[in-house]
């Protein structure tokens, strides 16, 4: 019998127009109050999560949220931590340097805000859709006690402003430009190889998208949050479904009891998936809902 179903959002709990939809909404709310364990495990921060929470039902106390692909995972209620691991700061250093030598750019991820060395795109597109504050920040200059729980290292350019403006189609920012490059490279982050050692070795790299890579210390990914929440519950891995469809989703899909692939995620994620359910926009969540949890 499973216990707890742990959802990923953008492209598996979301539609294309990032809602729930009825279906979805209806079918997780019937399992939460049979007692059911449901987590949202995203890439977001937790400000861009808490509305979906609230449609869900599930912003009370003991429902717990995995933010930041796995590096901060907090009780929705009282917004407390369970788990954290930062980024060290030298080591946000040695991201911003590695974007200048590559001519990326970088988002830097707080509990409460986005912050970003310089001004670009996409990062526009994901303040809005976390509902957070967006700051431009000097690195260099930062006060070493701000907490980074994730790095975004983005690769604008026109190849990928068609793929942007598809991830965020509710959006519109027809008054911020991409900025101008020296160089561009669209397999870049395709050719992690290059990347200096220090970073490879000590940190984990996922690609939710295909114009972003995420950075997290080495002991983080989605998995352990999921650990951290299963361990509060007492559920073992065995009862535990996991659900998502992109890179930074690997690791939970991989560690979970039944692990399924939405019917829109990427090869990788399909291969390494138990079982592959239906796509975001054919209410593929409550579709496993419908199957494991009746």
């Amino acid at each position: 019998m499973y216990k707890m179903l742990v959802l990923d959002m953008d492209g598996t709990l979301l539609n294309e127009r990032q809602e729930i939809s009825k279906e979805n909404i209806e079918a997780i709310k019937e399992i939460v109050n049979r007692g059911i364990k449901v987590v949202l495990a995203s890439g977001r921060a937790y400000q861009g999560m808490s509305r979906y929470l609230k449609l869900l039902g599930t912003n009370l106390e003991g429902f717990y949220s995995i933010t930041c692909s796995g590096s901060l995972t907090v009780e929705n209620k009282s917004d407390n931590i369970l788990h954290e691991v930062p980024i060290e700061h030298e080591d946000l250093l040695a991201l911003l340097d590695l974007c200048e030598t590559f001519d990326l750019d970088m988002s830097a991820y707080t509990k409460d805000n986005i912050l970003v060395h310089q001004d670009n795109l996409y990062s526009h597109y994901d303040a809005i859709a976390n509902d957070m504050e967006l700051k431009v920040m000097n690195f260099h200059e930062m006060d070493k006690a701000i907490e980074v729980f994730k790095v975004s290292l983005i690769n604008e350019g026109p190849v990928m402003k068609e793929d942007m403006i598809r991830y965020f189609p509710t959006i519109q920012l027809d008054s911020v430009a991409m900025r101008e490059k020296k160089s561009y490279n669209p397999e870049i982050l395709m050719e992690t190889w290059r990347f200096p050692k220090h970073i490879l070795e000590n940190y984990t790299i996922v690609q939710p998208m295909p114009f972003t890579l995420e950075i997290l210390h080495k002991s983080c990914n989605k998995a352990v949050g999921v650990q951290k929440v299963a361990q509060v519950y007492g559920i073992n891995r065995e009862e535990i479904i996991c659900v998502g469809d992109s890179g930074n989703d690997l690791h939970m899909i991989e560690y979970a009891g039944l692990g399924i692939a939405m019917g829109n995620a990427i090869d990788q994620i399909k291969a390494v998936a138990d079982e592959v359910t239906l796509t975001n926009e054919e209410n593929g969540v409550a579709e496993v809902i419908k199957k494991y949890f009746k």
